[in-house]
């Protein structure tokens, strides 16, 4: 089977979808530009077992519920149940966007597995278009995963058996600083890192899945798609304090993946009427309260989180006891309005 290339049409929210996670998991080219057609590779070679092994099931299944009967047409039902059921599965939304690509050599075996075993009910437009849209309808974590299926058991296999992994890190646009990386892997000049580590665990807005590491000192968190060159170390991992594993835990209970390296704070806010709603309704990012006293939440939680979740509620909440989070709110909230009296003083 040769490299071709193939187009399906798809409905606006699955190729949507597929175009915004292009982005978020940053499928680059060395010029920046996106790459389409590896990122649609990749899917289809991680994802079409976890669909074939759906579709399987299904068909098992439908045989299981019928042996009984005696019936000579009872394969032609099976294949009608079947392509009713994928028809069922396409919906109502039109499918006017075309999305085309080229399978590439390294990815091939799974394009020729399903050619091979798992056309019988569908062509491969309607194979595909199955797949694209239930992988579409997944969280955006769950979809990262799925992509960055190979790191992450890797990663999990190290953690198996006690050793350490050692990977690059992809800064992209400079979307990690090198303040970052200089503070995760200290005296790094290679961007090569060789940690412990501690386990993957998804934000808790279902956005991103996060590699949490431990670099002998402390523990850091990055971006599951920011890994390249991936491989299991041949040294131990690096034994942690029982100190640490309980300060690591707490940090993982209250606050969100991505903010564990930044400084923790005990802090006291008073909502009113309108930031009780807005903290029910808005999830992105929300620290955990620990205690609720009537309109006064108590939260553990990073700066950066803090700082992130309420600047979005102007005078909302009012920080009842940490002077530096209130100056920052501050500062933020007077900056915003120093640029629109400049704007207007322009018009």
């Amino acid at each position: 089977m040769e490299n071709k290339k193939y187009k399906v049409n798809l409905s606006y929210f699955t190729y949507s979808t597929l175009i915004n996670d292009i982005e978020a998991f940053r499928f680059l080219k060395k010029d920046k530009s996106t790459n389409k057609n590896l990122f649609i590779n990749k899917l289809i070679y991680n994802y079409h077992k976890i669909i074939n092994s759906k579709i399987d099931d299904f068909e098992n299944s439908l045989i299981e519920l019928l042996k009984d009967f005696n019936n000579k047409n009872k394969n032609s039902l099976i294949e009608e149940i079947i392509r009713l059921d994928n028809k069922k599965d396409e919906g109502e939304e039109k499918k006017e966007y075309e999305l085309t690509f080229i399978s590439t050599s390294k990815y091939l075996s799974a394009f020729i597995d399903i050619e091979d075993n798992y056309l019988k009910y569908f062509n491969f437009s309607e194979y595909l278009r199955k797949l694209f849209n239930s992988y579409a309808l997944l969280k955006q974590d769950e979809r990262e995963r799925i992509i960055f299926k190979s790191e992450i058991e890797i990663i999990n296999e190290a953690i198996k058996e006690n050793k350490k992994i050692i990977f690059k890190i992809d800064t992209f646009d400079n979307n990690t600083s090198s303040k970052e990386i200089n503070n995760n892997n200290d005296n790094n000049k290679t961007n090569l890192y060789e940690v412990t580590p501690f386990g993957i665990y998804n934000s808790k807005d279902r956005q991103f899945a996060y590699l949490i590491y431990f670099n002998g000192k402390n523990f850091y968190p990055l971006n599951i798609y920011k890994i390249k060159d991936l491989r299991i170390s041949k040294k131990l991992k690096d034994e942690i304090e029982e100190t640490k594993l309980n300060e690591i835990n707490k940090l993982l209970d209250s606050s969100d993946p991505q903010f564990i390296s930044s400084r923790f704070i005990d802090v006291k806010i008073k909502l009113n009427k309108k930031g009780i709603k807005n903290y029910t309704r808005i999830f992105i990012n929300r620290p955990k309260a620990y205690k609720i006293e009537d309109d006064i939440y108590y939260f553990y939680a990073s700066t950066n989180q803090l700082f992130l979740y309420f600047s979005r509620f102007g005078n909302s909440a009012t920080i009842l006891n940490n002077n530096e989070l209130k100056n920052r709110l501050r500062d933020f909230y007077y900056g915003g309005y120093k640029n629109i009296v400049a704007n207007k003083n322009k018009e």
